[in-house]
């Protein structure tokens, strides 16, 4: 196996993180995690051309921001921040030829745009507040907006936890302008994180912790599918596709990474669950050889889980406070 280079993103509120750490994986061991930005709070981050995107979540504080850095050498150098207008922003995603960057304000449920101009700084393109609550009086007193995608340079999808829906954002002669209605999932499910795939979405929903695939071009549910075998205490976090086409997906509290198949892809099936080695794993990142690196916040940890035939092994678990994100540098 090549070496292969991953980016860590820490909380950094009430933690002895700094930031952005990297993750050397080399012939199968992982090494230690060295700083390469020193940053607050970088909860999500995203790799885009030449440059690494990041949002301070600002836990301790009101507006959260978006920050924008460039590698120099081994480390990175700051060249943006801007604010989110919204509070404790969790994730981030920019359109395909790089107009514009979308964020999700997380307690106060609003997505934000930002437009590149000419030259090269990012302006203000909307901000679309979050309407609905939902079931659950804890998580779901009011709209928080969890995740962002486009699908297009003008079309973007966003999950809102609090109010069970998805919405729909469209730009028309450079205005945005939020579609109606939304797409609406059963109550009390908490969309959390999606992966797009053609006209199909699959989100995973962090408080019914199961998997739902909707035709989003439609407004259709095609299925519901429970993320564990057995139901456990806990919530569902990350979702991801692997290099082998299966979709993976966290779940806190039985702290495992739950494998769905897409033989069928408008039905994905549970295939396997498999223990991640840590406590709270918030993020993981599949590898090309099926190995799995898990972001582990409550333990404090970055574990290394390895498939071997008798089964996935925890190989590695690698010290590192508050662990969040990971994403292939």
């Amino acid at each position: 196996m090549q070496e292969k280079t991953l980016l860590i993103g820490t909380y950094t509120t009430h933690t002895d993180s700094r930031g952005v750490y990297r993750l050397r994986i080399r012939e199968g061991v992982a090494l230690a995690p060295e700083l390469v930005l020193e940053a607050r709070d970088p909860s999500y981050l995203l790799r885009a051309q030449d440059a690494l995107y990041w949002v301070d979540e600002a836990l301790d504080e009101g507006e959260g921001r978006i920050g924008c850095a460039v590698r120099t050498g081994d480390t990175y150098a700051v060249r943006m921040r801007t604010g989110t207008h919204g509070v404790n922003p969790c994730h981030l995603a920019r359109s395909p030829q790089g107009t514009w960057l979308a964020a999700a304000n997380y307690t106060s449920g609003e997505i934000a745009l930002l437009r590149k101009d000419t030259d090269g700084a990012w302006r203000e393109a909307g901000v679309f507040p979050g309407r609905w609550s939902g079931l659950n009086p804890q998580r779901q007193e009011g709209p928080h907006a969890h995740f962002v995608a486009f699908c297009g340079e003008d079309t973007l999808l966003a999950c809102d936890l609090g109010g069970d829906c998805l919405r729909r954002l469209t730009c028309r002669d450079g205005r945005w302008h939020e579609e109606a209605p939304a797409l609406f999932f059963p109550a009390g499910s908490g969309p959390r994180h999606m992966v797009l795939r053609g006209e199909l979405a699959y989100v995973l929903c962090e408080l019914s912790c199961e998997l739902i695939t909707i035709n989003y071009a439609r407004g259709e549910v095609l299925s519901r599918v429970p993320m564990l075998f057995e139901p456990a205490a806990g919530t569902a976090a990350a979702l991801r596709m692997s290099p082998s086409g299966e979709l993976l997906a966290s779940h806190r509290g039985a702290d495992t990474i739950s494998v769905f198949s897409l033989k069928n892809p408008a039905s994905p099936a549970l295939r396997a669950v498999i223990p991640c080695g840590g406590k709270g794993p918030r993020d993981f990142w599949p590898l090309a050889d099926g190995s799995i690196v898990c972001a582990c916040q409550e333990s404090g940890d970055v574990t290394l889980v390895k498939p071997t035939p008798e089964g996935y092994r925890v190989v590695q678990r690698i010290a590192l406070p508050a662990p969040v994100c990971v994403i292939e540098e």
